[in-house]
């Protein structure tokens, strides 16, 4: 791993740009603004806001203070034990400029590299910025969940859930914990999980104590900070009617899935004061009102920093305490962070947004974690571009992001700021760049052994979701009703669409028989049933276009599977399968469930073709008279849904992922979308040997389950794709070589 020298000067790349942090943190929290008043009525907010008196803003201004204060505490703390010697001067320096790069580029991310950066110039290991930001956004996560739960407390007496959503939160909870727990006791190695214990076992209980308490301090002034706004709008409210909903916005603006929580927290704002019958209006001036002042609080705070003389960050006659921790952190969280996502992207949240859903998965954070990782392990930048198994495939995985960043530029030009076009796409777009990047990390850093365990835990999660969702619906049909309230019998997993997670097991499918995830060797039967379970998964799912793909899936694998064992995999799916079936006729409740128009429904030929008729054929016609309006460059990111809603009345889902490129982009960004694609295909099979390798097989499989299900659907920004994209085409061992930084002269 690079490890600066103490004796060598600040890398070039990082001189000099702190003083442009400041003018861009201006110049962006100015877009925000902007962007929050695009979905607020202003004459409205202004009509409140003239409520708050002077006094009102200086007292929230104090406690936002004192919150970034206790903030640069809690990084002292965990810096020191880390054995970063510094005074508290340059700590608090650090992490007032870290909390501004987070409101650039997400909260975590942000922070992560501007205090990696800051450490680099101190000469110390960049890579625990982002070590010590994790640590904190987990604790943070935590605690604000706790006080979320105290505040439902205080106000309802009790947390008085419906029955629903205490089942969907218990079985939620379970199978993260099945995921989990089945990919550290078989998907990992005994070594992996020998680092792991050493890793989370270090001496600093002390430690993770005293950043919880301070952690909680930081959210209590927070919290005061909501109260002391709501009491100057709201003099006649109830104190314990302004804490429950400050509580909810809290942990919404917290998520890593904005700029500063910007938007989140108003959206939660605009939610949660209204359902205490607060109103939404009120509440959505006091998420303004935080962020505004939150972002003066920050200014102060940078001045006052600057103001105080640049001190060195060793005082002098004082050696480094002894750290907590003593690891190479950099190859325990090349493959940690990559498995994470692997063990948690089946599991998805949807946020409503002003032009649809807002799809959040819980893996997010940690792809983008990856990508600052994975920024650093290839430091200098340029070193992404050999991480790849053919070159120039760097410039390749750019051509997608180019053609929808001109098709946003397009249609904002045309529509205006479209909220589904800039999260949805936009950002989405920049997402999945980090999951490719996250998946190319584990392979670049530890070679084929990540792969295979980056493999071995997407499988196994699958896997386990598919049996226990099977579980649920065939021996607990109350509690599916609950969970999934089923009209037909179709899995759905906890992505919430058959279709997506046919692709999720379609995937998994491919590279069990490829090779790619394999247990002691391909041939043994522990792969062929895991294989078999998937098969059965996908029958589940009851997708039309998965069964196609399924049977084009297994179809190439006849003759290019390693393995050379399919109708030994047919055996155990027809099974498996009888196995499921039997169940169904012994369980005398379960054929009692379906109403007798509902069977006829399921069973009725004309039920296949419902759908296909009368939501694809509309998605479709529209779609080709945009494109006829606008054919060379398209109408725009967000045309489709923009114009479906106002000619029709309801959003369309555009139902081809091609056709999308062709209304959104035209055939320019079709072209260049799809030459892109056919240049890395063309690349896999220039190679002579290109059968005999696992990984290049599974690619092929994985390219031919999204092509095959983006036919009849929009499955161009299918995360697991994305992700063993980057990990099958990386270069094994790529990052592993050792550099030095000769000495200053």
């Amino acid at each position: 791993m690079y490890q600066a020298s103490p004796h060598s000067p600040p890398p070039p790349a990082l001189r000099g740009k702190l003083p442009w942090r400041k003018t861009l943190l201006g110049v962006v929290s100015i877009l925000l603004i902007a962007v929050t008043f695009h979905h607020v009525d202003p004459v409205e907010a202004l009509t409140w806001a003239k409520r708050l008196s002077p006094v009102d803003l200086l007292v929230a201004t104090a406690l936002l203070l004192l919150n970034q204060f206790i903030s640069s505490v809690r990084y002292y703390v965990l810096s020191r034990s880390f054995g970063i010697e510094q005074t508290f001067a340059r700590a608090n320096r650090i992490n007032i400029l870290s909390i501004a790069g987070g409101l650039l580029f997400f909260n975590v991310v942000g922070q992560g590299l501007t205090r990696s950066s800051m450490l680099s110039g101190d000469r110390k290991p960049a890579i625990f910025g982002v070590i010590i930001t994790l640590i904190e956004r987990v604790i943070s996560l935590a605690t604000l969940l706790a006080v979320a739960a105290l505040c439902a407390l205080a106000y309802f007496g009790s947390l008085n859930l419906s029955m629903q959503t205490r089942a969907t939160l218990a079985i939620t909870g379970l199978a993260l914990a099945i995921s989990l727990g089945a990919t550290l006791m078989f998907a990992i190695s005994r070594r992996q999980r020998l680092i792991l214990r050493r890793f989370l076992g270090a001496r600093g209980i002390r430690t993770l104590a005293l950043v919880t308490l301070l952690s909680l301090a930081m959210h209590a002034s927070m919290l005061l900070a909501y109260v002391a706004l709501g009491l100057a709008l709201l003099p006649e409210a109830p104190l314990l009617s302004l804490v429950p909903p400050a509580g909810m916005v809290m942990l919404g603006a917290a998520l890593p899935i904005s700029f500063g929580g910007w938007g989140v927290r108003e959206l939660t704002a605009a939610f949660a004061f209204d359902y205490v019958g607060i109103g939404s209006e009120a509440g959505v001036t006091m998420a303004v009102g935080i962020g505004i002042l939150s972002i003066l609080a920050l200014l102060i705070h940078v001045g006052a920093t600057s103001l105080v003389p640049s001190a060195s960050p060793i005082p002098e006659g004082r050696s480094a305490p002894p750290p907590a921790v003593n690891h190479d952190f950099l190859p325990i969280l090349a493959w940690l962070l990559p498995t994470l996502c692997a063990a948690l992207i089946g599991f998805q949240i949807k946020l409503p947004m002003q032009s649809g859903l807002l799809t959040v998965n819980l893996a997010d954070a940690f792809a983008l974690c990856a990508a600052a990782v994975a920024l650093k392990a290839a430091y200098p930048i340029k070193r992404l571009a050999e991480m790849w198994r053919f070159p120039h495939l760097g410039r390749a995985w750019a051509v997608p992001a180019v053609v929808v960043a001109t098709g946003f530029a397009i249609g904002w030009s045309r529509y205006g700021l479209i909220s589904w076009a800039l999260f949805n796409r936009l950002i989405g777009i920049a997402v999945l760049g980090c999951y490719l990047i996250c998946g190319a990390l584990i392979v670049a850093r530890t070679g084929d052994r990540g792969l295979k365990t980056l493999g071995r835990t997407f499988v196994l999660t699958a896997a386990c979701g598919v049996i226990l969702e099977w579980g649920i619906r065939r021996f607990s049909p109350e509690l599916e009703m609950f969970i999934w309230t089923p009209i037909s019998t179709q899995f759905i997993g906890f992505i919430g669409n058959p279709n997506a997670l046919a692709v999720h097991l379609l995937i998994a499918l491919s590279l069990t028989l490829s090779g790619v995830a394999f247990w002691k060797r391909p041939e043994a039967i522990t792969n062929t049933i895991i294989a078999a379970v998937l098969v059965v998964g996908v029958y589940f799912c009851d997708s039309r276009s998965g069964f196609v793909c399924l049977a084009a899936l297994l179809l190439y694998f006849l003759f290019h599977s390693p393995t050379g064992h399919l109708p030994r995999l047919l055996l155990a799916t027809a099974v498996i399968l009888g196995i499921a079936k039997i169940t169904d006729l012994v369980l005398p409740w379960w054929g009692s469930r379906l109403r007798e128009p509902e069977i006829a429904l399921l069973f009725s030929p004309r039920s296949w073709l419902v759908g296909f008729s009368e939501d694809r054929m509309a998605s479709y016609a529209e779609g080709l008279r945009m494109w006829q309006e606008h054919p060379l460059f398209g109408a725009g990111l967000g045309a489709f849904i923009t114009e479906s809603l106002r000619r029709t009345g309801k959003s369309l889902a555009m139902q081809n992922s091609g056709l999308w490129l062709l209304v959104e982009m035209g055939i320019a960004g079709f072209l260049a979308a799809l030459a892109a694609f056919a240049w890395i295909l063309r690349s896999i099979f220039r190679l002579p040997e290109w059968r005999k390798q696992p990984p290049l097989t599974a690619m092929i499989g994985c390219f031919l389950v999204i092509v095959t299900m983006s036919i009849a659907h929009d499955m161009a920004y299918q995360r697991p794709f994305w992700l063993f994209a980057g990990a099958l085409l990386a270069l094994p061992n790529a990052l592993r070589r050792r550099r030095t930084v000769p000495p200053a002269s």
